[in-house]
């Protein structure tokens, strides 16, 4: 199952603006990576990340939030820009307000340039308890949660992917693999971790990326108990 890249809308101060300026955008990227983007010779200070809005949703977030804004008169500094004179507080209340529309949305606020809090998404809130599973091969060390209405399995974000593929995993399979681990991703220290949950189209479908070779999930997947996914749904 396709699954639609996440994006930010992102609040930024700096400490050469006035106190009640802020920066309001949007960035397919992680917003430290567009804040560094920023700090150019036009801007004598860095700026500095003081919330995100992570979404799906992010272009539409990001309107509604400039909307929103907007409902106030003179709050944006000049109509072309994305600079507005509204206190960084003001405007994550704002943040708050679009967060009830968009059920995906997650805020994270930031303080002394660290993740201060985190605020989980309407959708996030509202999913009821998993019965997870993990699955551990081959240096692989994942965990998720199957979804019986769709016969998809989830893929926890943070979980640890395998390096490498097994020797039997088709050319095909493999450029496929390293193309999901690029986008969805992080690697360091030999580590390849998910960055966010991933629903795949069936639990042998999500066993297969995680250890890097052909796998039946329904045998690979077990929960804290030792119980198979298969002992537990198909009993």
């Amino acid at each position: 199952m396709a699954q639609e890249e996440k994006g930010y809308v992102y609040i930024l101060t700096n400490p050469a603006f006035r106190e009640n300026w802020v920066k309001i955008g949007k960035s397919s990227r992680p917003v430290d990576v567009r804040s560094k983007e920023l700090d150019n010779t036009a801007v004598p200070l860095p700026f500095q990340i003081y919330a995100t809005m992570c979404t799906v949703k992010y272009a539409e977030a990001e309107k509604l939030v400039h909307k929103y804004i907007e409902r106030f008169t003179n709050l944006r500094i000049r109509n072309n820009r994305e600079f507005f004179n509204v206190k960084p507080e003001d405007a994550l209340e704002i943040f708050y307000d679009v967060q009830l529309v968009i059920d995906d949305a997650e805020i994270e606020v930031f303080q002394d340039k660290a993740p201060k809090s985190k605020h989980k998404s309407k959708k996030e809130q509202a999913k009821p308890e998993q019965h997870i599973f993990y699955c551990k091969r081959a240096g692989s060390d994942a965990q998720g949660y199957y979804k019986e209405e769709t016969d998809e399995f989830v893929v926890l974000a943070g979980s640890e992917l395998r390096s490498g593929e097994c020797d039997s995993l088709k050319p095909q399979s493999i450029e496929k693999r390293k193309a999901f681990i690029e986008a969805n991703c992080t690697q360091s220290k030999g580590k390849i971790i998910l960055k966010a949950d991933y629903t795949f189209a069936s639990p042998s479908a999500a066993a297969k990326m995680v250890v890097g070779g052909s796998s039946n999930g329904w045998t690979r997947w077990k929960d804290a108990d030792g119980k198979t996914l298969s002992e537990v749904y198909r009993k």
